[in-house]
C-alpha cells in the first residue's frame, strides 16, 4: 500500500508499532492527532511565514486507544517538519469524558477553514468549539443516523470533503433543517455534492480521503 502511494507520488511516513502496549486500532492514527500547515492556519493578522506547523493531540473515548498516543510518532513528524511545530493538546477533556476523535470526527476543508461534524458520544460540540477556536476554523454541526436510527459514531463515515466536491448521505441527517444548513454550506464554499444512499454509506463508501502527489495532482 505504501508502495501505490509513494508510485503516485504521495509522500508516506511510516512509523512501526510496538508490541506494547497492545494497541489494535493504531493503524487508524488520523484518530489520536492532526496535522496543520502553517498556510493552512494563517490569516491577516498571522500570516504563513509567521506560522509553525500545528499538530493537535485529541481526547480518545477508547481508554485502550489513549494508549496509541506515541512519543516516537511525535519525535518522527518533528523530523519532518525541520522548522518544529505548536502542539495543541485536547486531551484533558478525557477527564470530563468529553471528546473529540480527529479526522473522524472531523471534516476538513482547510482551504475555507470549515469542519463538518455529526455530534455522537465520540463528537463533543464543547470540545469542537475550543478545537475551533485555537485553529480559527469555523463549522457546521448536525445529527446522523444510520438505516436503524443508530447515531454515527464518526463523521468520516457519512461524508468526506475533496477540493472540488462533497460525497456525503444526506438521508442520514434526518433533521430537514440540519440537512439545509449541510447542503447550504457545502454549496457556498464551492463544493459540488455527490449524494450517497444510506446502503451505500454502511458499506463506508463516504470513508475516503483526497490525496495530493508531489507534482500537485
Amino acid at each position: 500500500y505504501v508502495k501505490e502511494l509513494e508510485a503516485a507520488g504521495v509522500n508516506v511516513i511510516v512509523v512501526e508499532d510496538t508490541p506494547t502496549p497492545h494497541t489494535p486500532d493504531s493503524i487508524f492514527p488520523n484518530n489520536w492527532f492532526s496535522t496543520h500547515s502553517a498556510e493552512e492556519l494563517a490569516d491577516e493578522e498571522n500570516p504563513a511565514d509567521s506560522n509553525q506547523p500545528t499538530i493537535v493531540l485529541y481526547p480518545m473515548f477508547a481508554p485502550n486507544r489513549r494508549e496509541e498516543r506515541s512519543k516516537n510518532v511525535l519525535k518522527r513528524l518533528g523530523e519532518h517538519y525541520k522548522t518544529g511545530f505548536k502542539q495543541v493538546d485536547l486531551t484533558a477533556n478525557e477527564k470530563e469524558n468529553a471528546f473529540l476523535e480527529g479526522t473522524g470526527s472531523l471534516i476538513l476543508d482547510r482551504e475555507n477553514k470549515i469542519a463538518y461534524a455529526c455530534i455522537s458520544p465520540r463528537t463533543d460540540e464543547d470540545v469542537l468549539d475550543e478545537w475551533a477556536d485555537s485553529l480559527g476554523y469555523d463549522y457546521c454541526v448536525f445529527e446522523a443516523n444510520d438505516a436503524n436510527g443508530t447515531p454515527i459514531y464518526h463523521t468520516n463515515v457519512m461524508m468526506c470533503v475533496g477540493s472540488r466536491y462533497a460525497i456525503v448521505c444526506l438521508d442520514a441527517v434526518t433533521d430537514i433543517e440540519e440537512r439545509m444548513t449541510l447542503i447550504e454550506v457545502l454549496e457556498e464554499s464551492g463544493k459540488e455534492i455527490f449524494e450517497i444512499a444510506l446502503d451505500q454509506m454502511e458499506s463506508f463508501a463516504g470513508n475516503m480521503l483526497e490525496l495530493q502527489g508531489k507534482d500537485a495532482n
